[in-house]
C-alpha cells in the first residue's frame, strides 16, 4: 500500500480467508486511507470462523448449488474502525 494506505491485515493470525489447492489465501482485504495519523484511533480485521460456515477439516463450506447447502467459498471479513481528532 502506498502514502496513507495500510492494509489491515497486519496482526491478523489466520492463515487466510479462501482455501485453493490446499492453501490458504489472503484475497479478501480491508484497506484504510488516511490523510492525518490522528484520524483513526483503531483499525482492526478479524476472520469469521463460525463453525457453521467451515467443513470438518476447518476450511470454507463452499455453496452447492445442486444441493442448496453451503455458504461460501471465502470467509467473511469484520473490521472495526475507531475514529481520533476530527
Amino acid at each position: 500500500a502506498g502514502d496513507g494506505w495500510f492494509t489491515l491485515w497486519t496482526g491478523v493470525d489466520a492463515p487466510g480467508t479462501y482455501f485453493f489447492r490446499g492453501e490458504w489465501e489472503r484475497l479478501d482485504h480491508a484497506f484504510v486511507a488516511v490523510s492525518r495519523p490522528d484520524a483513526i484511533a483503531h483499525a482492526a480485521m478479524r476472520v469469521v470462523t463460525d463453525e457453521r460456515l467451515l467443513t470438518s477439516s476447518g476450511t470454507p463450506r463452499r455453496y452447492d448449488s445442486r444441493t442448496g447447502y453451503g455458504y461460501s467459498d471465502h470467509l467473511p471479513i469484520v473490521v472495526d474502525l475507531e475514529f481520533g481528532n476530527r
